[in-house]
């Protein structure tokens, strides 16, 4: 009997070894609000590490909702492409209006920082008093901690208010309301040479030595389990249950085809790994990128890899990087691109996106991300695209990813993982020079309508007015003729030719913007100009027609104009900041911060195709759940290979099964459908839908 005081641990824990992936799994296919979603003070550094809870929940949930009292950790976000998030006070979140209800909410790392843990849970509950939520906090009998308190060290962080062990998280928990439902410790890491003997037979004599503690709680008023389990399965009647399902695996005795079953990601975690010696969690597929896996860049129907040469030239550390350009590349074959589960990235959405997604072999055997810019939203090209096999789509401004939404909004709901990620410099070719005011201007713009340049005929007459000495080069390609006639008559009649000067193809841009001092542009439409940002990380001041596509924060305040007077007053009276304007591309669309973003979705995208290759040994995965009475863990892992197999009609069916069981007819009803329409003649699915019918 212990003495008074002493609590003994409960003895059926188990331990994770990466707490955000255990937190998405629990997440898997539900709504979720997720409180301190921005990480404040870590938020960039993770983001584009991939490291990022939030960017983690969005991949695995339904959808996620995000609050945050750090108002440049949600702007940060949000400028990144990231929906739903909210600057709110956790104290008050009966403050902050949700379009939906949430079915979970996501609490992690968060309880040690506040002033008044109670009073959060208090209004947690009050706010939302049937909603279970998930709760991590560091532990406080970490072996970590005990090995700084014996070296006479504290190790904790500099805002941390609170410790919490077991028993006094589930004390907090109880006085205000809420019960443990399920409960895991987490380490940092699975156990390495850098963890020390003592550590690992610290976790085998006692789990509770691990860095930190997970829960799920319930409020009490709910009575019942967070989701699934035993509950669910009694729900429905056997008698009801379609005669094709045995459980064995086997074809019951009344006639159709054999049942398969199949299993998703956050199944994984309740399976205990019997050969880990601290009772680690069963882990999926692999996801780690190999360190040379292939890279395949295709660039558009003309092939211009313009845009993505710096990117590839940057990722050959890590891949093995071929850029691929049979010369009319909307006639790609298939047998052209290596058979190697390299990476295809296809840069525009046009003829080799068509081709690539209209592969079903291609999409099993390759993970396959798309760069989409801007003038593609504008044409009839992605409606030819199968969006369902691509594994992440890449917009370059979030006014670029709103379009796509507008104009296409049939195929945007396809789109399984979108990011924003802002095209970039490489700012060791732009350099930085110290430099004011001048007379020198320049613009790089091919001469296309959608460049607009009968406005800057129009700017530079207004500057010429005030002091003749101003001077624009274009550098940039003839691509309408008709229209290079006219400016070059507008330019002649205006008596312009001292001011305006086309100069056709620059080769070196870095030397030629070197002696400028403004850098222009006169667009109607464009996605996130890179001409722009490489003036400005030299220092040049931009000047801006605010194009459709503009963002609010895209370029320093005083810099976009709406009329030629207004060019004219922005170029000779405006504040000149050199080291703003650099400091401003630095922060915001440097090249390295472009290439951790871009691996972070390559690594999304790798994980989604170990997914479709490692299909069976899910289904099962998923087999052995269900007989051992897991139907939430079969459901969970079947949904995640629906959402990477959206046609494969046997995962469609083996989920409508499953969701049958739970009571769902209607659901399976719709499945069954749906694997007949990509499959006409599969047989499980017909013999399925036709007992549901009789039953109805």
């Amino acid at each position: 009997m212990p003495i008074k005081g002493s609590h003994i641990l409960p003895s059926n824990v188990k331990i994770v070894w990466n707490r955000m992936d255990y937190v998405a799994g629990q997440c898997f296919g539900k709504t979720v609000l997720h409180l301190g979603c921005a990480d404040a003070g870590l938020t960039t550094d993770r983001f584009f590490a991939g490291h990022h809870l939030h960017a983690k929940l969005l991949s695995s949930a339904r959808r996620v909702f995000g609050i945050d009292i750090d108002e440049k950790g949600i702007d940060f976000l949000r400028r990144h492409g990231v929906k739903d998030v909210y600057v709110g006070n956790v104290y008050h979140l009966d403050k902050v209006e949700l379009p939906e209800k949430p079915d979970i909410i996501v609490a992690t790392e968060l309880l040690e920082h506040l002033s008044n843990p109670g009073q959060f849970l208090d209004n947690l509950r009050s706010t939302y008093p049937d909603t279970p939520v998930i709760l991590s906090v560091p532990n406080a009998y970490s072996w970590v901690a005990w090995q700084s308190m014996l070296d006479g060290l504290e190790q904790v962080h500099e805002d941390h208010n609170f410790y919490f062990s077991h028993k006094t998280l589930e004390t907090l928990l109880q006085k205000h309301g809420y019960r443990i439902e399920s409960e895991v410790v987490y380490s940092w890491g699975p156990p390495s040479p850098e963890k020390t003997a003592e550590f690992r037979r610290a976790l085998a004599r006692n789990i509770f030595f691990a860095d930190g503690i997970v829960v799920t709680a319930v409020p009490e008023s709910t009575g019942g389990q967070v989701s699934g389990g035993p509950n669910d399965q009694e729900a429905a009647n056997p008698d009801d249950q379609l005669p094709v399902l045995a459980l064995d695996g086997t074809a019951s005795d009344e006639p159709g085809p054999q049942a398969r079953y199949a299993l998703g990601p956050a199944a994984t975690s309740t399976l205990a790994d019997s050969t880990s010696d601290f009772g680690a969690s069963v882990a999926t597929s692999p996801a780690t990128v190999h360190p040379k896996r292939r890279l395949t860049f295709l660039a558009g129907d003309a092939g211009n890899f313009t845009f993505v040469r710096n990117i590839a030239r940057e990722l050959e550390r890590d891949y093995q990087v071929e850029l691929m350009n049979p010369g009319n590349q909307q006639a790609v074959q298939v047998d052209q691109i290596p058979d190697d589960g390299g990476i295809i990235w296809l840069e525009w959405a046009n003829g080799p996106a068509i081709s690539v997604s209209a592969s079903p072999e291609l999409y099993r055997k390759h993970p396959i991300v798309l760069r989409i810019h801007r003038y593609e939203i504008f044409s009839q090209t992605p409606r030819y695209i199968n969006w369902h096999r691509i594994d992440a789509v890449i917009f370059v401004s979030r006014k670029a990813q709103e379009s796509f939404r507008d104009l296409h909004p049939d195929q945007y709901r396809a789109i399984r993982r979108a990011f924003v990620v802002p095209n970039a410099v490489d700012l060791e070719k732009f350099r930085f020079r110290d430099r004011g005011p001048g007379f020198n201007l320049a613009c790089t713009a091919r001469i296309h309508p959608d460049k607009n340049l009968p406005l800057l005929v129009q700017c530079m007459d207004a500057l010429r007015r005030i002091d003749t000495r101003y001077r624009c080069e274009v550098a940039g390609k003839v691509s309408d003729l008709a229209l290079y006639r006219y400016l070059k008559q507008m330019v002649s009649r205006l008596n312009l030719d001292e001011n305006l000067v086309f100069l056709g193809h620059v080769n070196d841009v870095s030397q030629w913007l070197d002696n400028k001092n403004y850098i222009v542009q006169t667009s109607v439409v464009e996605g996130h100009p890179v001409g722009l940002l490489e003036g400005m990380a030299m220092g040049l001041k931009p000047v801006v027609h605010s194009f459709y596509g503009i963002e609010e924060d895209m370029y320093p305040e005083g810099s976009v104009f709406l009329t030629p007077s207004e060019f004219a007053d922005i170029v000779v009276h405006g504040d000149y900041q050199p080291s703003l304007y650099r400091d401003w591309v630095l922060e915001r669309y440097s090249l390295a911060g472009q290439i951790r973003a871009i691996k972070s979705i390559l690594e999304v995208a790798t994980k989604a195709y170990e997914t479709r290759r490692n299909r069976e040994l899910f289904l099962e995965q998923s087999k052995k759940l269900l007989e051992a009475g897991n139907i939430d863990g079969a459901q969970e892992l079947l949904m995640l290979l629906a959402k990477e197999l959206p046609d494969d009609a046997q995962v469609l069916n083996d989920l409508g099964v499953i969701l049958f069981m739970k009571g769902h007819a209607d659901l399976a009803r719709r499945l069954f459908i749906d694997a007949l329409s990509f499959d006409p003649n599969h047989e499980e699915a017909r013999y399925n839908l036709s007992v549901l019918q009789e039953k109805a």
